[in-house]
C-alpha cells in the first residue's frame, strides 16, 4: 500500500516531502535542524581546512620540477634540517637526502690524531702515541651546526640504491657538501663527483678535521663491515 499526500501526485511526493516536514514542524524543532545544519557545515569548512593547513606544513616535495644539466627531470626540496644522521646524511621533511659528490666518516668512526693532540707533541722524542677520537659523531655534529635552524635548499641529483634522495644542498648560497670537505669533515667522493676535490686539497694541506691525523676511508669502513658479518 501506498502512502501518498491526498493534496499531492505520487510523481511530486518525494520532490517536496522535505517542505511538508519542515511546514509541519514545530518553531522550536526547526530552530534545532538550522543549529545542527550549521554545526555540519561549520565541521566540513574546518576539515578542509586543517588538510590544507597540514600538507602545506609537510609536502615540499617535489616543490620545482625542471630539467637539469643532463636534460631530465630533478626536483628542489627546500626547509629546515629535522635530523642529522651522519656527516653527509640529513633529513628534510621526513626525507631522507644523502649530499651528493662528498663521503663522511661513519656515525661511530673512530679516527687517530696526529700524535697526542697537542701542538708541541710533534717536538717530543719518542712522540706520543696516537690517540683515538670519535671523528664520525664530530663529523655529524659539523653537519648539524652549519645549517643550524637555517633554511636549507637540495637540488636533487638523483636517488641512491637505498632509495635515499642524492642532492647539493646549500644554505645562504653556501655549498654544504663543499663545506664539510673544506673544513675536513669529509672526503671528495672521487667515485661518484669531482666536484670537491679542490676543497678537500685544501683541506689536507692545512689538516682540517680528519686530515690532521690518520683515518680509514669511509667506504672501507663499510666493507670492513659487511664482511665481518
Amino acid at each position: 500500500m501506498k502512502c501518498v499526500h491526498p493534496h499531492v501526485g505520487e510523481s511530486n511526493f518525494f520532490a517536496i516531502a522535505p517542505k511538508l516536514l519542515l511546514k509541519h514542524m514545530k518553531t522550536k524543532d526547526k530552530l534545532l535542524v538550522g543549529w545542527a545544519t550549521g554545526l555540519v557545515s561549520l565541521a566540513v569548512v574546518l576539515a578542509f581546512s586543517t588538510r590544507h593547513d597540514a600538507k602545506d606544513d609537510w609536502v615540499h616535495f617535489p616543490t620545482v620540477q625542471e630539467p637539469n644539466v643532463t636534460g631530465e627531470i630533478s626536483s628542489r626540496l627546500v626547509g629546515r634540517v629535522d635530523y642529522v644522521v651522519d656527516g653527509d646524511t640529513i633529513d628534510i621533511h621526513r626525507i631522507r637526502i644523502r649530499l651528493n659528490g662528498i663521503d663522511a666518516p661513519e656515525h661511530n668512526q673512530t679516527c687517530e690524531t696526529a700524535g697526542g693532540g697537542n701542538f708541541f707533541d710533534q717536538f717530543d722524542d719518542p712522540p706520543p702515541p696516537r690517540k683515538e677520537y670519535p671523528c664520525g659523531q664530530r663529523a655529524t655534529i659539523a653537519l648539524r651546526d652549519f645549517p643550524g635552524s637555517r633554511v636549507v635548499s637540495c637540488q636533487q641529483t638523483g636517488t641512491d640504491r637505498f632509495g635515499r634522495v642524492l642532492a647539493t644542498c646549500s644554505v645562504d648560497g653556501a655549498d654544504i657538501g663543499e663545506w664539510m670537505v673544506s673544513q675536513g669533515w669529509a672526503i671528495a667522493y672521487r667515485k661518484y663527483s669531482f666536484a670537491y676535490v679542490q676543497a678537500e686539497e685544501q683541506a689536507r694541506t692545512e689538516k682540517r678535521g680528519i686530515w690532521a691525523g690518520t683515518f680509514l676511508n669511509p667506504e672501507q669502513v663499510r666493507k670492513n663491515r659487511a664482511l665481518s658479518r
